[in-house]
């Protein structure tokens, strides 16, 4: 993500990272819109003032739904007991507008939500004052510790709940165009000027769907640990479905990172900036893993940037960096450029429907690399939606910045696309790069997603991306998101780790580690 030059571009790259028809999450085998990024910090001149806001007393966004679709969050907080725990849910209500949700006078009532008014001040940030947050003490019993108990709305469209040690800013700024609306402007890690860059936090990402916007009715439940821009703050979910739901009867549960054997997960950043550092001992190429790692007053780790992150124009990159990518890339094209011998990706759609193919094996795409540094890859498709022939398109030949965003350049998404099979495309081709599995011998290599590419083969090769093979190492079931398109699966592996749920009934959220029966506390009828 490229830092905006000016206070319009901040509004447009706004505009762009929280669109408001998006989910939160790229679940599944469709590959709609691309996930939710972190917010651009603002430019230098963009100085958050006070910010005019609704009156709380009269929250926007209407009627958070019925009670007995409204489903319950718990947070549990195992942080020291020194450390409070501050929790802040963002998401876009029904009616699409950008907001919080905060939780309503009588406790045993849903959440409302709270929409932040610009009131005019185009492009400039504006610092919201209104309190945002509830704080989750720790310390207690650890063994049976007091959650915080909310009932969401049953609308949530590409939501997150923050967790920190310490408050955080939200602003809100007017977007551009010629149908300005209210934003909101997230904490960054890549700002210097924020307080947010110096302290422990992360999120989860969830959308929560009522009957009226599911296709064959009932509510749904996306969620998944987030850590496809930073590894922070700890953290584990569960999702228990409400008693005679359709679908998976059982209780989902992502415990999130541990430590070194499994043990103490508190030691979980420690023992990955190690392992990243430990890269450039052998390989000064990949000294520059190291610097991922972003320590706090006292020299603790505070947490590992993704490689996306530490890809700011405004920070001193390693050159190494720069080019990190190149000679990965040429091996590929020089694999791939005899059309007898294409790359093979399979678009996991059905032919002609351009619904999922129920056994991860749909249409498949051919792909062949173009002659010399200039030279695209072409993919041949055939028709997927609808009838007719196929259809050409060409990714260029992607830099490093490209790859780990899965997002900018031969990666861009292109918004305006019909076409689905060019977002499957997409998502497909940057993860197999990401997981360098391209140059793997014969077929394993040449047709992505493979069932006969295990998880053990990702991340293989000299040149990978340390980051998600290292968080991956260190997640006590393997599953998180660590990078946009973690969740492409061959089969039914779930290696982002996404909860999928029809009509749930309640979520914990565990803050400072995961322990075994965790998904039993704060239970209500």
């Amino acid at each position: 993500m490229r830092a905006p030059s000016s206070l319009l571009s901040v509004a447009a790259a706004i505009l762009l990272a929280y669109p408001a028809a998006t989910s939160a999450l790229v679940t599944g085998h469709r590959h709609d819109v691309h996930r939710r990024d972190v917010g651009p910090p603002p430019a230098s001149s963009a100085v958050p003032v006070p910010a005019p806001t609704v009156n709380p007393s009269h929250p926007q966004g209407g009627n958070p739904g019925p009670k007995d679709k409204l489903f319950r969050l718990n947070v549990i907080n195992r942080l020291p007991a020194d450390k409070p725990l501050y929790v802040y849910i963002t998401g876009y209500d029904r009616e699409k507008r950008e907001g919080f949700i905060r939780p309503p006078a009588d406790a045993a009532a849903g959440a409302q939500w709270f929409i932040p008014d610009a009131r005019g001040e185009a492009q400039k940030p504006v610092l919201i004052t209104e309190q945002l947050f509830q704080q989750v003490p720790g310390g207690g019993d650890p063994a049976k510790p007091k959650p915080l108990s909310l009932l969401l709305p049953t609308a949530i469209e590409s939501g997150r709940i923050y967790f920190s040690e310490s408050p955080l800013n939200f602003s809100t700024v007017l977007t551009a165009g010629d149908r300005p609306r209210s934003a909101v402007v997230a904490p960054s890690i890549s700002d210097d000027q924020d307080p947010a860059a110096k302290i422990s936090w992360g999120f989860v990402e969830l959308t929560y769907k009522d009957e009226t916007e599911v296709r064959d009715g009932g509510n749904r439940l996306y969620a998944n640990l987030s850590f496809v821009d930073w590894v922070g703050i700890v953290l584990g979910m569960s999702v228990k479905p409400r008693p005679g739901s359709p679908g998976d009867p059982k209780t989902r549960i992502i415990p999130g990172l541990t430590g070194p054997g499994g043990q103490n997960p508190e030691k979980a950043l420690g023992a990955i900036c190690k392992e990243l550092k430990d890269l450039g001992a052998n390989d000064k190429r990949l000294a520059w893993w190291g610097e991922l790692c972003v320590t706090g007053d006292k020299d603790q780790p505070l947490r590992i940037l993704a490689p996306n992150i530490y890809n700011h124009p405004a920070k001193t990159r390693s050159p190494e960096f720069l080019k990190y990518w190149d000679g990965y890339v040429d091996k590929v094209w020089a694999r791939y450029k005899d059309p007898k011998k294409p790359l093979r990706v399979n678009t996991q759609l059905q032919a002609g429907t351009g619904m999922e193919a129920l056994n991860g094996t749909g249409a498949t795409c051919d792909c062949v690399t173009g002659a010399g540094e200039a030279g695209s890859m072409r993919c041949s498709c055939p028709v997927i939606e609808g009838q007719g022939g196929g259809r050409d398109f060409t990714f260029a030949r992607p830099a490093t910045g490209d790859i780990f965003s899965c997002n900018t350049g031969a990666f861009a998404p292109v918004l305006d696309a019909s076409e689905q099979k060019f977002r499957q495309l997409r998502a497909r081709l940057c993860a197999t790069f990401v997981r360098s599995t391209l140059l793997l011998p014969d077929e394993l290599g040449s047709l992505t997603p493979n069932k006969a590419v295990t998880a053990k083969q990702y991340y293989s090769d000299v040149t990978t991306d340390y980051y998600s093979k290292v968080v991956h190492k260190y997640l006590k079931d393997g599953k998180g998101y660590t990078f946009s398109f973690d969740d492409v699966d061959p089969g039914t592996e779930n290696a982002a780790g996404v909860i999928e749920m029809e009509d749930p009934q309640v979520m914990n959220v565990v803050v400072g580690g995961w322990v075994e029966g965790d998904e039993k506390l704060g239970m209500q009828e």
